[in-house]
């Protein structure tokens, strides 16, 4: 059975991503273009077999693994016939090809199917290794002794194909799980740490030992329960440019950075802000959302055309009826030490920030408000 254990051991570096201008433009190339086109269901089949090509049963196929402290878990899946065939149907990725990874939990074997595109009619081969485990230890960062923890493990596959994707919604401390033999990417986040990533090869021979994680407290974290640092802003709609966060002293505000290339931000966050901003439009007095646009758009002369396309293909024909605001000098997101979009910032009506606040928190706190009239 795969299962969890303590783990211990070695030091590791995080390592920051940086966000440039050529960064901006290459994503919206490679992310924002493929998802404007229309996305489709894919009907997927393929065969699960064993290292000498004989079919497996009862072998579970999922896109949407979940790791638990008793095993791993999938809501959408599909399991092998006594042939060893399977269907299952996913979206069609952004990157034009798909991975989904297979378990045998019972039999502690695992593979991976693959489809490009061009040919998801073709069924795909998965041929069943021995799991091997894949050990280390989260450290909680001083002054934050058990920070709530969102662990991506990514099977790097190849530049084109968005690897199958397992994720654990876990406190610090052991962490283990048993995958196929590959290269990995775990991506560790959370709403009061610093997104931290390390890569690591798991062995066909031999248990990987990654060692001692250690976890770091996000710039945001510093400010839970106290006045956030300013925005920097060199142009805005919807709200005067000279804007000051303090402005808004006595009703929720809800920042959201967030940009246009960020397939997050675009497909889901948006369109749940829209949302929200509709739903509550009887209480617009008690709340603000400002959409805090990174710097790959300097001016709206350079937004507007990526908003009217997003407007019409995405949003329903919905224009963002909340402010935009932008900062083409980045100032604000290293004051409020973003690292990854979209990232929700929320500051209650004393104008102080809600420790792991976001638009679900602050629906919340709306619901419990009556409505004025």
């Amino acid at each position: 059975m795969l299962g969890t254990r303590p783990v211990s051991g070695l030091h590791r570096r995080r390592r920051a991503w940086r966000f440039t201008a050529g960064t901006a433009a290459l994503l919206s190339a490679l992310v924002l273009a493929p998802i404007l086109s229309a996305q489709k269901e894919l009907s997927l089949a393929g065969k699960v077999v064993d290292a000498a090509g004989a079919p497996v049963a009862g072998v579970r196929v999922a896109s949407d693994w979940q790791w638990r402290a008793d095993g791993l878990r999938s809501e959408h899946s599909a399991i092998s016939a006594a042939d060893g065939g399977f269907t299952l149907s996913a979206p069609s990725s952004a990157a034009g090809s798909v991975e989904l990874l297979a378990l045998d939990l019972a039999g502690g074997r695992g593979g991976f199917a693959t489809w490009t595109e061009g040919a998801f009619d073709r069924p795909a081969t998965v041929k069943l290794l021995a799991c091997m485990a894949l050990r280390t230890n989260l450290l909680s960062p001083e002054g934050l002794p058990e920070p709530d923890v969102l662990l991506r493990v990514t099977h790097l596959a190849d530049a084109r194909t968005p690897g199958a994707v397992l994720l654990a919604h876990l406190q610090a401390g052991p962490f283990e799980v048993s995958l196929p033999p590959g290269d990995y990417r775990l991506l560790v986040s959370g709403p009061d740490l610093d997104s931290v990533f390390e890569d690591a090869a798991l062995s066909a021979d031999s248990p990987t030992e990654l060692g001692d994680f250690p976890l770091y407290a996000s710039v945001m974290s510093q400010y839970a329960g106290k006045p956030p640092p300013e925005l920097h802003v060199t142009d805005a709609r919807g709200v005067p440019a000279d804007m000051k966060l303090s402005d808004f002293k006595g009703r929720w505000v809800l920042l959201d950075f967030w940009g246009f290339w960020c397939r997050g931000c675009v497909t889901d966050g948006m369109p749940r802000l829209i949302e929200l901003y509709e739903k509550h439009a009887a209480q617009r007095e008690r709340f603000v959302i400002l959409a805090v646009h990174d710097v790959a758009a300097k001016t709206f002369e350079e937004l507007d055309p990526h908003l009217r396309e997003l407007q019409a293909k995405l949003w329903h024909g919905k224009p963002l009826p909340f402010p935009i605001v932008l900062d083409s000098t980045g100032r604000s997101v290293k004051a409020f030490g973003i690292r990854s979009w979209p990232t929700e910032v929320l500051i209650d009506p004393d104008g102080n920030v809600v420790r792991g606040g976001d638009e679900a928190l602050l629906e919340q706190r709306l619901a419990d408000e009556p409505e004025r009239h």
